[in-house]
Order: structure tokens, then C-alpha cells, then sequence
């Protein structure tokens, strides 16, 4: 089959959008910088962490000067970029996505051209009320519209109200679908200073990029997609082989820990970020149960415990949760340390204030462990 083509630039609508998602939403690197190194401190030599600090530093550097005087109370991007408040789910929507990730597909990397392709690929879906298309779900690359053939499909207006998604959100992705040029203009406007601006920082640090960038250059040199989708990302190819499709690997920036796939009859475009390690084992079993043993200890605390049940129903800064449980600032700053040491929890800074949420997704993980461990066959005398 072909070799995979490497596209080495960034694509800079899609790095944009992701941009102006983590600012709206007052979001930054350092959980994913601490997620990041919880999952691989066994496996990184010293040089390589050192390099993904950098590298983690460096995209906090990016993501401040790329929306310096911007204002997070700006009425249209809030519109555009704060994301949905949706059950659990953990994926990153918003409408800004909805409008352009629906219908980019991967590319190009071009900005205007970017523009372009969802304008065109719309147009065909939008064709005939979408009679011809049918949504299968939403995540953080949009909405998933399939061709249906012959198959009968729902009107557009009953395909969004199933969604699981809150009644003013369904609405708005409608109206954003029946009225799609009138934002796709609004984006472009909003977006094209945005990417101008962050074209000239990446550009700045394009050889710190570029060190990751050639790992995988080197590894796609003697893989496809097909291997990548199978050793790396874990899923069940079969037997059968691919068709001979265009292959063509680009990467995240932004997006540092992102990996989308997207096909269609002739290719497949594979987006990779640029945080995203080929060695993608878990920790070894002996270290898997100390951290469980450590933190069964740690939640063996009745103050942390109910520190966690506290936080996993809403946002607390240190001292507004220190006056509520009756500790002292200093003992309630502990907890919290420890707890965010071990994964638990998640924070964001707004202004001054450190905000933290219990890490739902890193408790149900950490819950199936023990069991695991519990469960395992031990061997040995």
C-alpha cells in the first residue's frame, strides 16, 4: 500500500479553535502536564522529561500570549467557545466545534482553505435537509453525520433532539445548522486574527515541535495507519485489510493529547498530538498496587474522603472549602496537594484562585484497579 504521508504544519483553524476553547473555559496545561506524567514517570529517562516539560511549559507560553487581550466576558465567544454542561461526559464541545469540526474532516491545513472545505462538505450534507445523512453522536470533533444510502433517515430537527445534550444546547446546534453560513462568517472574522497571531508563535517554537514530530515521522516510515490504529490506539483490526486508501498523518499542537481519525472512501487523515507516546503500556503490576495501596490509605482519612464527595458536586477554591468543613487553610492546602499528587483531582486558575473538581474519570479508574488487584491470582510463596 502507499507509504503515509506527513504533514509537518500545523493546522491552524482547528489549533485556533482549541486555543480559544482552553481560554474561554479557563483552562490550561498543568492537569495535563500532571495527568501526563503520572501515567509515563516510569518509562521517561531523564532527557525525555525534561523535554516534555518544556514542552508542557512551552504550551502555557503559547496558549497566554496567543489570547492576550482577548476578554472572556465577550458575548460571542462565550456563545461560540464555553462548553456544553452535559451530564458526565467528558468530551470537549461547543458550538464553535459543532460549526467546524462537523464538516473539516482533517483538513487542510491552510486556514482559508480550512474554511472552504466545511463550507463545501455543509453543503453536501445540507443537501435536501439532510435527508441523506444521519447523526450517529457528538464529541470533541464535532458532530458524526454518516451517508445513509437508501436507508429512511429522521427529519434534522428530531436527529438533534436526540442528543444527550441540555434542551438549550439541542436548540442552538439547530439553529446553527439551518442558519450555517451566518456563523461560519462570524467564526472566520473571530478566528483569522487568532490564527494569524498563533501561526507566528508556533512558528517560534516549530524545532521544539518538530522533536516529536520526527518520532512519529520515523515510526510511520515503517507503519500505516492500520498498525498505528492497532498497537498503539488498541483496536481490534481483524483479519481483513485496508483498502488502498491515501494515508496522511498531520499533529496537534494545541490539542497536545488528542488523537482523531477520520475516513472516508478514498483516505483516512490520522491527527496526532504532539504528547502522544508510541509506548502506551500501563505501569507494571508491582507499581499499579502500590499506588492502590497508597491511595486506599489515603482515603482512609476522614477528611479527605469527604474532601473528594464535597468536590465531586461542585467547584471549591481552598478557602471557601476550608470554611465549610471547619479546618484550617493550611490543612484543607495539604489535602488538597496530596489528593491532586495522586490524580484525584483537577484544578483550573481563575485569577488568583485555584478551583478544584474531583477527577471523576481518575476515581472510576482507580476504583477498577482494586478490584483488579483484589481479584488478581497471586503467585508466588
Amino acid at each position: 500500500m502507499p507509504g503515509v504521508k506527513i504533514v509537518t504544519q500545523p493546522y491552524l483553524l482547528m489549533e485556533a479553535v482549541e486555543l480559544l476553547y482552553l481560554f474561554m473555559n479557563n483552562d490550561s496545561f498543568h492537569n495535563t502536564r500532571r495527568n501526563f506524567f503520572l501515567k509515563y514517570s516510569e518509562q521517561l529517562s531523564e532527557a525525555e522529561r525534561e523535554y516534555y516539560e518544556t514542552l508542557f511549559r512551552t504550551l502555557e507560553e503559547i496558549l497566554t500570549e496567543g489570547t492576550k487581550g482577548l476578554d472572556r466576558e465577550d458575548p460571542e465567544l462565550q456563545y461560540y467557545f464555553q462548553k456544553f454542561q452535559w451530564g458526565t461526559a467528558r468530551d470537549t464541545v461547543c458550538l464553535a466545534k459543532i460549526v467546524l469540526y462537523s464538516f473539516l474532516q482533517g483538513g487542510p491545513a491552510e486556514f482559508d482553505e480550512s474554511i472552504k472545505a466545511c463550507r463545501e462538505r455543509y453543503y453536501i450534507c445540507a443537501s435536501d435537509n439532510f435527508s441523506h445523512y444521519k447523526i450517529q453522536g457528538i464529541s470533541h470533533s464535532g458532530l458524526d453525520f454518516v451517508r445513509c444510502g437508501g436507508e429512511e433517515t429522521q427529519s434534522l430537527f428530531a436527529q438533534v433532539d436526540q442528543l444527550f445534550l441540555p434542551e438549550a444546547s439541542k436548540w442552538n446546534i439547530y439553529k446553527i445548522l439551518m442558519e450555517y453560513e451566518t456563523h461560519l462568517n462570524a467564526l472566520q472574522e473571530r478566528l483569522r486574527p487568532v490564527a494569524a497571531r498563533l501561526q507566528q508563535i508556533l512558528q517560534r517554537h516549530d524545532a521544539l515541535f518538530q522533536k516529536a514530530i520526527d518520532s512519529w515521522r520515523s515510526y510511520f516510515a515503517h507503519h500505516g495507519l492500520r498498525d498505528f490504529k492497532q498497537s498503539v490506539l488498541g483496536f481490534d483490526m481483524g483479519t481483513a485489510q485496508d483498502a488502498t486508501w491515501e494515508e496522511t498523518v498531520c499533529f496537534w499542537r494545541i490539542g497536545c493529547t488528542r488523537v482523531d481519525l477520520w475516513q472516508d472512501e478514498a483516505a483516512e487523515t490520522a491527527n496526532i498530538g504532539v504528547v502522544v507516546r508510541l509506548d502506551t503500556s500501563t505501569k507494571p503490576s508491582g507499581k499499579v498496587m502500590e499506588d492502590v495501596s497508597n491511595i486506599l490509605k489515603l482515603l482512609s482519612d476522614k477528611s479527605r474522603f469527604e474532601i473528594l464527595q464535597r468536590l465531586s458536586q461542585r467547584e471549591y477554591y481552598g478557602l471557601e472549602l476550608a470554611g465549610e468543613m471547619k479546618l484550617t487553610s493550611g490543612t484543607i492546602s495539604k489535602h488538597l496537594n496530596v489528593l491532586f499528587s495522586y490524580g484525584l483531582l483537577n484544578l483550573r486558575r481563575v485569577d488568583n484562585r485555584i478551583y478544584y473538581r474531583t477527577d471523576e474519570e481518575s476515581v472510576r479508574h482507580f476504583l477498577q484497579q482494586v478490584g483488579e488487584q483484589l481479584f488478581s491470582k497471586h503467585e508466588g510463596p
